[in-house]
């Protein structure tokens, strides 16, 4: 049952962000389109992130956590409630995971159900925000390749991971999807998380529906692999899912890569891609109408 619960979560991740891809568009900063740079960027926060969590005072990381994640979610909200619903939303799911953590505590069903849903719309802004500013299959790929030796080397060369997720299990915001306790307990990390719904989403954008369909089944299926490996005795200890996930999203990658060439987001939406946008303002009118100029100066997503 615990399992069955943290897979329907990240299912509705999944389901969550394409619907969004779908549906509506990010406010975003002109900083460009997400290319190779901006994943050696987050690859070196990933590295750096937790050692400086782990160094300093819990109050510190949990507000961190909590101020960042309901900006996010905000963020997120946005294009679909409007900017006044989007806040108040985000604000009181911010403070109800930061009174529940502190109220009933993190190990609470209420808090795991609370923060479960902080993470679900993180995953939808997060994954939103790299593929509509135009990130590629191959930048997944590179990310996944990275995240894959990362967690080979933070959670069993050395005792990192481990540490890390013991302290900050306990404050708000806490990244990881979890659900019952003790011997029932059934738990994934945000990064796996994020992996698993961001190849997905990558692929409806660059590829098909049925592209993304298959990348979402490799990615849960290395979920599931772990889960049997539990059940039958093989696994006993914290598995980086990574090592799963990592190799399926990279094979699938060289597949599609000899079948044809991927979209652009411009390409994306001038097929049909983006059904709605929230408010004009928020979009440029290339993105706004939902045509595509192959003429326009302006670089592609």
């Amino acid at each position: 049952m615990s399992f069955a619960m943290v897979i329907g979560g990240v299912v509705l991740a999944i389901v969550a962000s394409v619907i969004y891809l779908l549906r509506y568009r990010m406010d975003r900063p002109p900083v460009g389109v997400v290319n190779r740079s901006d994943v050696y960027l987050i690859s070196v926060f990933v590295i750096v992130l937790p050692v400086a969590y782990l160094h300093l005072p819990g109050w510190i990381v949990g507000s961190i956590f909590a101020v960042l994640g309901t900006a996010l979610i905000r963020l997120t909200l946005v294009p679909v409630v409007g900017s006044r619903g989007g806040t108040c939303v985000a604000l009181t799911l911010g403070i109800a995971d930061v009174s529940i953590c502190l109220g009933l505590g993190s190990h609470s069903a209420l808090f795991d159900l609370v923060n479960g849903a902080a993470l679900i719309l993180l995953m939808v802004g997060a994954t939103n925000t790299w593929v509509q500013g135009g990130m590629r299959t191959s930048n997944v790929a590179m990310l996944a390749a990275f995240l894959v030796a990362y967690d080979l080397v933070a959670t069993w060369a050395l005792p990192m991971m481990v540490d890390f997720y013991g302290r900050v299990e306990a404050l708000p915001f806490t990244p990881v999807l979890r659900w019952g306790s003790g011997g029932n307990l059934a738990a994934i990390g945000l990064g796996d998380i994020l992996m698993a719904t961001l190849w997905p989403l990558v692929l409806t954008k660059a590829h098909s529906r049925r592209d993304a369909v298959t990348g979402a089944a490799l990615t849960l299926g290395g979920l599931v692999l772990i889960h049997i490996g539990f059940e039958l005795g093989v696994l006993d200890s914290l598995v980086p899912a990574m090592i799963f996930i990592g190799p399926a999203v990279l094979l699938h990658f060289l597949l599609l890569r000899r079948r044809r060439p991927e979209r652009t987001f411009a390409e994306f939406e001038h097929w049909g891609g983006a059904r709605r946008t929230a408010r004009p303002h928020l979009v440029g009118a290339q993105h706004a109408t939902g045509t595509f100029d192959a003429s326009s100066s302006a670089p592609s997503r």
